[in-house]
């Protein structure tokens, strides 16, 4: 391609590029040379960098801010942005995300049934609320009492609201054990269901460990920030005005900044960390670390834990689960490192790992000013902004699992939750 020519700097930033390839310019003011490169293959990935397939199927890498679709090549297949880069390790988001519950059902394995063929009654609370009529059943075999069992939740006169009404409940012999599944998950209340008669024990998330706590910088154990600029942002405007002083190991939301800045109940917090910035840091996550939920960095090793489960819907057929672990297990390219299995839901620190250094979102920010992950994003598929809600694969809690929230920071919420999955994967760079 021709050099072009210019006198100075400010005539080259004036001058119109070319949109369709690459540009080389000469400045003879003393700048030098500048390129301003179209689809600029590199080797060596940095963050920001699109990973893609070319028409041979091979992995390579455009640089960021130099992608331009009309002049990407017909065959080539646009993957996912690098985020992390340490060493020859290079971890990936996908280029696409969506929603997904974390769990699509909630679940109990029943016992304490009586297959004597007696008359036996059973009384369903759900949340301290009485069904209307009670569950009688007079069975011989397992396959007897799962059929009157589906007849009695079949029947919507024998519930008390409708959480129970429109739960869609149906049992299942798995395995030689009775499951009892609530089919349409959509509030906490449903989790809630007690017997009399009956046991019933909850079996959602059990296939990974449950850690309820992390360690934030003022050594309190509890939930903290994750993005620093987000966390401030929100917490500035939308958090505490105390009505009592303010310790320095609280585990509550962070105080406003005026309440920072002006309360009476907050002198010890000024005393001691001077400003807010400092204050707001000490609220942050500590991640990784060795103690807390923050200790369970494999993401793939628990995604490939939940991502094949399934459960019988209400014709008998096979559904997944772990719907957001699955989307992202079942993510696949024309590649043998980034095919199906390949890719993961985050562990609660590497969700930080992408989310830290998010800025699109802020106030002011967009697609042209922000991250360059997100740069990249948004010219190949769908952005991670800092107000995004994001599942992880940590559990929290027996009916909670960990995510990010879109106050910058980490949190835990019921498994129903329709938040973002996103994808991500790990290559090893050869350069």
């Amino acid at each position: 391609m021709p050099i072009a020519k210019y006198s100075n700097l400010a005539t080259y930033n004036s001058a119109t590029k070319s949109t369709t390839e690459s540009n080389v310019s000469f400045i003879q003011d003393g700048t030098g040379i500048k390129i301003d490169g179209i689809n600029v293959i590199v080797n060596n990935p940095s963050v920001g960098d699109i990973l893609f397939l070319d028409a041979n199927g091979n992995i390579r890498w455009i640089k960021c801010d130099t992608f331009q679709s009309s002049s990407f090549p017909s065959g080539c297949k646009t993957v996912g942005v690098c985020f992390k880069r340490q060493g020859s390790k290079c971890w990936v988001v996908n280029k696409n995300n969506t929603g997904k519950k974390w769990s699509n059902i909630f679940e109990w394995i029943v016992t304490g049934y009586n297959l004597d063929g007696a008359s036996h009654t059973v009384t369903f609370t759900m949340n301290g609320s009485t069904f209307n009529n009670a569950f009688t059943y007079s069975a011989t075999t397992v396959s007897d009492f799962i059929s009157q069992l589906n007849t009695y939740f079949s029947t919507a006169a024998n519930f008390a609201d409708d959480h129970l009404k429109n739960g869609s409940f149906v049992a299942r012999l798995i395995d030689g054990s009775v499951h009892l599944y609530c089919l349409n998950f959509y509030t906490w209340q449903q989790e809630y269901l007690g017997t009399s008669g009956l046991t019933l024990a909850q079996n959602v998330g059990k296939e990974i460990d449950e850690i309820s706590w992390m360690v934030r910088n003022n050594k309190a154990q509890s939930w903290g920030g994750a993005n620093f600029k987000r966390f401030k942002e929100y917490a500035s405007a939308n958090g505490r005005t105390p009505t009592s002083n303010e310790g320095l190991k609280t585990t509550d939301w962070p105080v406003t900044l005026d309440a920072f800045t002006n309360s009476s109940y907050c002198s010890l917090l000024r005393t001691t960390y001077g400003d807010y910035d400092t204050y707001i840091k000490s609220c942050m996550a500590i991640y990784p670390y060795t103690r807390g939920v923050m200790t369970l960095s494999d993401g793939k090793s628990q995604t490939s834990k939940l991502a094949n489960v399934t459960y019988l819907d209400a014709s008998g057929n096979a559904n997944y689960k772990y719907s957001a672990a699955r989307y992202c297990y079942g993510i696949s390219y024309n590649h043998t490192s980034l095919e199906s299995g390949k890719w993961w839901l985050p562990s609660l620190p590497e969700l930080g790992l992408l989310m830290s250094d998010i800025t699109y979102g802020l106030s002011g920010i967009d697609t042209t000013n922000c991250d360059r992950v997100n740069r990249s994003l948004s010219k190949i598929g769908n952005t991670v902004p800092v107000t995004s809600n994001l599942w992880s694969s940590s559990r929290y809690y027996w009916d909670h699992s960990w995510y990010y929230g879109n106050y910058g920071g980490f949190s835990a919420d019921y498994f129903y939750y329709g938040l973002v999955a996103v994808p991500f994967t790990l290559l090893k760079i050869n350069n």
